[in-house]
Order: C-alpha cells, then structure tokens, then sequence
C-alpha cells in the first residue's frame, strides 16, 4: 500500500512538472506568435498578472516594472544575459486597464490583456494563468524560478539572481 502511494504522488507531481513545461512552451509561443520580436535566448522571463481593481496587484506590477527595467540587460547566473518582462492584465473593461497603464507608468513593450479575465474562454487561462498566479519567473530553458513573489522581495529576488 505504502508503495502504491509513493508511486501515485511521484506520477502526480511529474504530470505537474510535465504541465509547467508545457505552460511554459504555450506562453513562449503565445507571445511570439504575438511580438514576433521577442527574444527568449538565454534570458530569464518574468510574467506579472494584475488588475486595474486590485491595489495589491498593481503595486507588485509597478515593483516588477522598475526593477525589470534595472536589471533588464543585466548578467544573472548560469549565464543568463537580461530578462524579458510581460505584463498580464486580467481586466474585463479597456477605460480602467489603459487609464492604470497610464497613471503608473506601465510602459512595458509585452502586455497581455484579453479583456475575458480568466473565463474558460480566455487566452490567459488556457495557458494556465488563474487569479491565484501573481507573477512568475522562468529560466529559459522554461524551469519555474519563483512564483508569486511578494512586493517587498522582487527586487531581493533578482539581486540573489546576479552573478556576483
């Protein structure tokens, strides 16, 4: 019995695995297919989900913002030469959504927002995001980094992340 258990959690968790690779592939392809100009080689990708609603959300989407812009060209370990950062909007109304892009100076080139929030026939949740995913970071061979970092760790985040 103990052996069936053992061996039923270590199929569950590799079909979790299996899955976060392959998020990581739809999200690689989503975008792009959506910026064709994106460049994922050797770089971290960092994706941040808000809401122009959620005070929470759009101060962590302001912190990853500015210190994505610090660390964009950066050297961080195992190589990796900068960071390519999306923002995630899962706003269902276009006035709120362009008026906080706006107001916090979001002026980052990959925005994702399919105004559906995260109805089954959203773009977002068919690449696994849901309003449980605050932000993520993946390396670029797609391995989960960290995920749902706190405002005041992003930026402790990426400095553990240099190459000293």
């Amino acid at each position: 019995m103990h052996k069936f258990i053992v061996i039923s959690s270590l199929i569950m968790l590799s079909c979790q695995l299996s899955s976060q690779n392959l998020n990581y592939n739809m999200i690689s392809n989503e975008l792009k297919s959506s910026y064709p100009e994106i460049d994922f080689s050797n770089k971290l990708l960092v994706i941040s989900h808000w809401n122009s609603t959620d005070p929470v959300l759009r101060e962590n989407i302001k912190e990853f913002h500015r210190v994505c812009k610090i660390y964009e060209g950066a050297k961080l370990k195992g190589g990796l030469k900068g960071i390519v950062f999306v923002s995630i909007s899962s706003d269902t109304e276009e006035i709120p959504y362009y008026i906080c892009l706006k107001k916090d100076g979001i002026n980052t080139r990959f925005l994702m927002c399919d105004f559906k929030a995260f109805s089954s026939n959203s773009e977002l949740y068919k690449l696994g995001f849901s309003s449980e995913v605050k932000n993520v970071i993946f390396d670029y061979n797609g391995i989960l980094l960290n995920k749902n970092i706190e405002t005041n760790q992003i930026y402790s985040t990426f400095n553990a992340l240099l190459t000293r």
